[in-house]
């Protein structure tokens, strides 16, 4: 039941979220990288992570970060950074400046029934191909 005073929102079940990361690190592994992957929910509250074995330590808050990102905007966050390139520099600035805020590639927004639940981020690899893996993840549980 919905009123004046409340606003259904939509989450990914824990399962699916776990189901992501999982994916998403193994697709890494076929690849020979050693990724970290999380997802967070719209509030930006991490709901599942994943370090694959031997990840760097500095990319559990990175993944995190991206995901944070992604979920903020609706957007990857490779757009997110393209966007602000034609903006001034102190707005570039004040962005990158933010907490949790990741301007480059690997951050995807998780998009279920054309509503945004969430955000999926990815490090540990280039840039390019963090990107590539979070794809290959929500593919691989059909998002």
């Amino acid at each position: 039941m919905t009123s004046a005073k409340t606003v259904p929102t939509a989450s990914l079940s824990d399962d699916l979220a776990h189901a992501l990361v999982l994916a998403t690190v193994a697709h890494g592994r076929t690849l020979g990288l050693k990724l970290s992957a999380s997802v967070v929910d719209l509030g930006g509250n991490l709901q599942a992570f994943l370090r694959g074995n031997g990840a760097l330590l500095s990319s559990v808050s990175i993944s995190q970060d991206k995901a944070y990102t992604a979920a903020n905007f609706g957007r990857p966050t490779g757009d997110v950074s393209e966007t602000l390139v034609n903006r001034s520099a102190l707005l570039r600035a004040d962005f990158g400046s933010r907490p949790h805020m990741a301007l480059f590639p690997g951050g995807l927004p998780i998009i279920v029934d054309g509503v945004l639940v969430g955000g999926l981020g990815v490090s540990g690899a280039t840039s390019q191909e963090d990107a590539i893996c979070a794809a290959a993840g929500l593919a691989a549980v059909g998002l």
